[in-house]
């Protein structure tokens, strides 16, 4: 596959609110139940997953099946902070065994569609799990974890990842990452890798300046709409977006005004569009669009759709009373 590194720059200009960027909530808890949703994860319009919070400190996980969502049992002692899956019977859990009067443990799970199973034990901070022989799981540590169908490998990443947006995404069945180096006598330039199948190889893109200890976040919904947020070392007054189409790369940089919805998630949906923020920007062809949310949480793409899902907690009360909700974009 060749990669051509042709760069444009395109020039921001004021988002409106329009329909383009309409979310409408498609479940709620009940009200001062103190429920929310800290992940959520699709693998395509028949299959979705999400955890669910509640103020006690314990955790759920909901699976949609193509018409309702339903609470999937999980192990007890465990809690989930994040989830990905290739389908039903293909799903991974990351979070926490906390067995009473034991220390937290890091614990990656598997669901087969039948059971749980323990697969890997580190503290992990996300997880991309493209099909059942193609996973990645970053952790805490700065390793990098693999499960290529057989067994898990390990590959020193050279940083901690201690929180979302991810540095990995699924472009089409391959894995690219964004990381940081030297470029000729340059330092601090972001790298763009795709892995082969035996080792990570840079691919032509855009070098912009980067900080060295904020790595830029990467997401795609096909091999033809990936998305990269970087910011240069004057943090969030100059952030801008690397848009690959198949074929060149585009710069444009970001709405006036709006840098406090930088840095935050990124979640690329269908042919051409991205979701910013907590679901409150919108970047697709027509332009930037701000949505009728002033934030739903954590947007994720719907794969194969131009759909979006977006989940959160909303505060309803002085008191800090809230409910969780998750809302949909798109058909």
């Amino acid at each position: 596959m060749a990669f051509a590194g042709s760069a444009s720059a395109a020039t921001a200009t004021d988002p409106r609110y329009d329909h383009n960027a309409h979310w409408r909530v498609v479940l709620k808890t009940p009200a001062g139940s103190d429920h929310g949703f800290i992940a959520i994860a699709a693998s395509g319009p028949r299959s979705a997953w999400a955890i669910g919070d509640i103020a006690n400190n314990s955790t759920y996980l909901l699976h949609w099946n193509g018409k309702s969502w339903r609470r999937m049992t999980t192990p007890s002692h465990y809690a989930p902070s994040g989830v990905s899956g290739s389908g039903p019977s293909d799903v991974y859990l990351i979070g926490d065994l906390n067995p009473p009067g034991a220390p937290s443990d890091g614990e990656v799970l598997h669901w087969n569609g039948q059971a749980w199973s323990l697969v890997l034990r580190t503290q992990a901070a996300a997880i991309l799990d493209i099909s059942p022989a193609n996973v990645w799981v970053e952790s805490e540590s700065g390793y990098l974890y693999r499960w290529g169908g057989a067994s898990w490998t390990r590959t020193r990443y050279g940083y901690a990842v201690n929180d979302i947006p991810g540095t990995v995404a699924a472009v089409g069945q391959r894995a690219w990452r964004t990381t940081i180096g030297r470029v000729g006598k340059q330092r601090h330039r972001l790298i763009v890798q795709r892995w082969t199948g035996t080792a990570w190889r840079a691919i032509s893109s855009p070098r912009p300046e980067v900080p060295g200890t904020l790595y830029p976040s990467i997401a795609a919904s096909s091999a033809r709409n990936v998305w990269i947020e970087v910011s240069n070392r004057r943090g969030l007054h100059n952030v801008r977006l690397l848009h690959w189409n198949g074929k060149t790369w585009t710069t444009l940089f970001w709405p006036s005004g709006l840098a406090s919805l930088a840095q935050g998630y990124l979640a690329a949906v269908g042919k051409a569009s991205v979701w910013l923020g907590n679901g409150q920007l919108l970047r697709n062809r027509s332009g930037w669009h701000l949505s009728n949310d002033g934030g739903c949480g954590i947007p994720v793409g719907v794969p194969r759709t131009n759909s979006a899902l977006c989940a959160g907690v909303v505060n309803i009360t002085a008191k800090g009373r809230s409910y969780g909700t998750i809302s949909q974009s798109g058909r």
